[in-house]
């Protein structure tokens, strides 16, 4: 028999905490005991009684959910809050788990995986619906195809390098040719001629020598 499951529903739309209910009610495990309209509310039921998992909107008036995340996860550790919303931007998701958040759902999640999330977060794992994880997944590997890049302080203006601009700034100022760097990059030789095209724009240089001068300059080399 699993343990009872406490829950907090917090979402400024009636409609929608009146469907959770509904969805839920006949869970066995799992038990609804209050709902509030916005951040502030949910902080006040707190103030009185506590619940295991919190279902959390995130655009409300008042108090949304980003930072009422971050307030209860601090003050209450044993909280669990699992994101509902229709927002599958990565920003909303980036910072709801900055915040403190276990889990993120869209709103037309099915019953069955609803009632799955929660379970998992109340036993302390992680959980996101499939739209979500393959959006934290490309953001993943995104950041980690840029982990080497480099910014660059330039007068007024920020300019950023790539890993593979910084490999080819790094063999330009050893001399060698484009097919001598395309073969050591394994790459072809016309790519090398754009990278070097990019690089003279990026860095608003006129030739060769000045890309160096630049790559010395900022201890690229």
């Amino acid at each position: 028999m699993n343990n009872l499951i406490t829950v907090l529903i917090v979402d400024d739309h009636k409609i929608i905490r009146d469907g959770i209910k509904s969805l839920l009610e006949d869970v066995p495990n799992i038990k609804i005991i209050g709902e509030a309209s916005n951040g502030l509310e949910a902080i006040e039921f707190f103030k009185n009684q506590s619940a295991d998992v919190v279902i959390m909107d995130i655009r409300m008036p008042e108090m949304g959910g980003i930072e009422t995340t971050k307030y209860l996860t601090e003050n209450y550790p044993n909280v669990k809050i699992l994101a509902l919303t229709m927002h599958d931007e990565e920003a909303f998701i980036s910072k709801m788990l900055h915040a403190g958040a276990s889990g993120y759902l869209l709103k037309n999640v099915g019953k069955e995986e609803f009632v799955t999330a929660i379970n998992k977060i109340y036993k302390g794992e992680n959980y996101f619906s499939l739209d979500v994880a393959t959006k934290m997944m490309t953001k993943f590997m995104s950041n980690k195809n840029n982990e080497n890049d480099i910014e660059i302080e330039e007068g007024n203006n920020t300019l950023q390098l790539t890993k593979r601009e910084i490999e080819v700034i790094k063999l330009i100022a050893e001399g060698l040719t484009s097919q001598d760097i395309a073969d050591k990059l394994f790459i072809s030789s016309r790519t090398v001629d754009t990278h070097r095209r990019n690089l003279l724009q990026k860095l608003n240089v006129k030739n060769t020598a000045e890309l160096i001068k630049f790559a010395i300059k900022h201890n690229i080399v």
